[in-house]
């Protein structure tokens, strides 16, 4: 087993501190010295990962990124591209519009088509800094978030109009919405395949709803500290503390450094 795949928030990014931890960095350098294939399997679409503060500091393989819909070499070039058509878009944006809950996305801009208490807390958790606040008028979007106070409501609202996208829970107050049929690990597949290993011979890191299907996939699933308990039960190692050089101990208890 030589590939790692990481998630990003809350997992290999500090979504507080806005950084990746320093023995994070030293880690996954080390790893790739010794040999290790390093990859990112995120829900964020490419642009809200490259500029993430010291990302060009790790030497990555590859890129699964917005859920498995876009996979990328290391010179981003595609390997896969799923990306929402315009009458998607049409019909997800004007849902919203329809129950007056805000919408981020993410296309050549970011975009929010509202501002409320609960989107100010999500443009906090994930630095939303540069947007633009504007209604959709049919630009090429990667990411589609609905943000509402009301996840598991407006969850099930998704899911009965939307059966034909896959809806994931993203966090305490947003829901993504993404083609359906592509997932993380569809994403891990995809660069697996690319570089002649077998599929499932992969360690993965994760906390959230969509990294169930690449942790309990792996050969060696890991669930931080903070993870949710369907992560948590599917995964070979749960990180004891919710502590900065979690990813650090977590490789060293399986004695890959």
């Amino acid at each position: 087993m030589k590939t790692i795949f990481f998630d990003l928030d809350d997992t290999l990014l500090d979504v507080h501190k806005k950084q990746i931890d320093p023995s994070s960095i030293e880690t996954l350098q080390a790893l790739h010295t010794k040999g290790y294939r390093l990859g990112i399997a995120s829900s964020r679409p490419l642009e809200r990962i490259t500029g993430i503060p010291h990302m060009n500091e790790i030497d990555w393989d590859g890129y699964v990124t917005t859920n498995g819909v876009e996979v990328y070499d290391p010179a981003f070039c595609h390997l896969e591209d799923h990306s929402f058509q315009p009458d998607d878009l049409d019909v997800i944006f004007a849902f919203g519009q329809a129950h007056q809950v805000p919408i981020f996305s993410v296309g050549k801009i970011e975009m929010l088509t509202g501002i409320d208490p609960t989107v100010r807390l999500f443009m906090k958790k994930y630095d939303v800094v540069d947007y633009q606040c504007k209604p959709y008028e049919g630009e090429k979007q990667k990411l589609i978030t609905y943000i509402t106070p009301d996840v598991e409501a407006f969850y099930q609202k998704l899911k009965i109009q939307f059966p034909q996208y896959h809806i994931v829970k993203g966090g305490p107050f947003n829901i993504d919405i993404f083609p359906k049929g592509y997932t993380k690990l569809t994403g891990i597949q995809t660069l697996m395949y690319h570089w002649k290993e077998p599929m499932n011979d992969f360690m993965a890191f994760g906390d959230s709803y969509s990294d169930v299907c690449m942790i309990q996939a792996a050969k060696i699933g890991v669930a931080m500290h903070q993870a949710i308990e369907s992560v948590k039960a599917v995964a070979d190692y749960i990180c004891p503390k919710d502590q900065s050089d979690a990813i650090s101990q977590a490789i060293h208890h399986f004695k890959l450094l």
